[in-house]
C-alpha cells in the first residue's frame, strides 16, 4: 500500500468519527434560505444540476420564498448532502432520529472549498447524486484559523468546540455493502472484513487474480481519473464498474 493509499485510510478513520454516518445520501446544488422558525426541507431549493434554466428556477423559488418569511438575507448558493433517517447508522449504531438530517455548505466559505468540494471531485460526484455513503466531519477550517476564539460549538458533553464540517469521505456500490461496512451486517457489531466485489459471470478466484492487475494500471499512472479506469477496465475485461465498485476494487 503507497503511501497516500495509507494517507486516506488514515484520513478516513480520523475525520469520520466514530465511524461517522452511513445511510443513503441524496446530494445537490441548490439555493438555501435561512429564516428562523423555518424547516430544512422548506428552506432548501434544489437545482437538480447546474444547468442555467433549473438554477433559475429554484433561485426564484427560493428568493420568493425568502421574501414571503422575511428572511434576513438572500438565498445562499450552496450544496446539501441530505442522509435519510431510514436504515441510516451513526457511530456504528442505528439512527434514531425522527427527521433526515441535512447538511447544508455556502459555497464561497472555506468549508466547502476546502472540506467539501475536495471530497466530491476526489469521488468524481456529479451531483445531483444520489446513493449509500458514509460522511465524516473535520473542523471547520475558517473558524479553526481562529484559534480558541473559533469554538463557538460544543461537543456533547458540552466542551467547545469549532463547527463541524460535513463530508462524503466513502462511496457504497448498494445497501448490502454498506451494511457490511457499519459491521456485523449492520447490527453495530464490530466491523466486518469486505468480501471482495464479484462482477456477474464470475468466478471469485479468477476475478481476485484480475484486482491487482488494475491496482497496477493506477500505480503506474497517477493522474488517471477514476473515469478512464472504469473504461479501462471495460475495455480490458468487459465488465462495467461503478464507481462505488471501482473503490472497492482498489482498496
Amino acid at each position: 500500500m503507497g503511501y497516500w493509499d495509507e494517507f486516506d485510510k488514515a484520513d478516513k478513520e480520523e475525520s469520520s468519527g466514530s465511524g461517522g454516518i452511513i445511510g443513503n445520501v441524496i446530494a445537490d446544488t441548490g439555493f438555501k434560505v435561512y429564516a428562523s422558525g423555518q424547516s430544512n426541507e422548506t428552506t432548501f431549493f434544489p437545482t437538480g444540476g447546474v444547468g442555467g434554466d433549473s438554477r433559475l428556477a429554484a433561485k426564484r423559488k427560493a428568493e420568493a420564498f425568502a421574501q414571503e418569511v422575511n428572511a434576513n438575507s438572500k438565498p445562499k448558493w450552496a450544496v446539501q448532502i441530505q442522509v435519510e433517517k431510514e436504515d441510516a447508522f451513526s457511530g456504528g449504531n442505528a439512527a434514531t432520529w425522527a427527521n433526515n438530517r441535512f447538511f447544508v455548505t455556502d459555497t464561497w466559505t472555506s468549508a466547502f472549498k476546502e472540506v467539501v468540494r475536495p471530497a466530491l471531485e476526489k469521488f468524481e460526484m456529479v451531483l445531483p447524486f444520489t446513493g449509500w455513503a458514509r460522511i465524516g466531519f473535520k473542523a471547520d477550517p475558517y473558524k479553526e484559523a481562529m484559534g480558541e476564539s473559533g469554538k463557538t460549538d460544543q461537543d456533547q458533553a458540552g466542551n467547545p468546540r469549532f463547527p463541524l464540517v460535513a463530508y462524503i469521505t466513502e462511496l457504497f456500490a448498494s445497501k448490502a455493502e454498506a451494511m457490511v461496512a457499519v459491521g456485523d451486517g449492520g447490527s453495530g457489531g464490530s466491523a466486518a472484513v469486505m468480501p471482495e466485489f464479484i462482477p456477474e459471470g464470475w468466478e471469485a478466484g479468477d476475478w481476485a487474480g484480475l484486482i491487482p492487475e488494475i491496482k497496477e494500471q493506477k500505480v503506474m499512472d497517477p493522474d488517471v481519473t477514476n473515469v478512464q479506469l472504469i473504461a479501462w477496465v471495460k475495455e480490458q475485461y468487459d465488465v462495467t464498474l461503478t464507481m462505488g465498485q471501482l473503490i472497492k476494487t482498489l482498496k
